[in-house]
């Protein structure tokens, strides 16, 4: 879900034009990113990765290990 809401501030925040111009990016169909926005799909990691170098940067969230009750 983190994820896809960095997707999506990407896109409100005008860093990508739009959904169409994130999946041209990274040569997959619009779909693909609409889907991940929706929480439709769930992202591999070849996806990530196509996004984040698109992007220029890391967008998956980087928890804490406590947040789930690690040492």
């Amino acid at each position: 879900q983190d994820f896809a809401r960095t997707i999506e501030e990407l896109i409100n925040s005008g860093e990508v034009a739009s959904s169409a111009a994130l999946a041209r990016r990274i040569h997959r169909d619009k779909s693909t990113i609409t889907r991940i926005i929706r929480g439709q799909l769930i992202p591999t990691a070849t996806i990530i990765a196509e996004i984040e170098q698109a992007c220029g940067r890391t967008l998956w969230p980087d928890h804490d290990v406590q947040r789930f009750g690690g040492p």
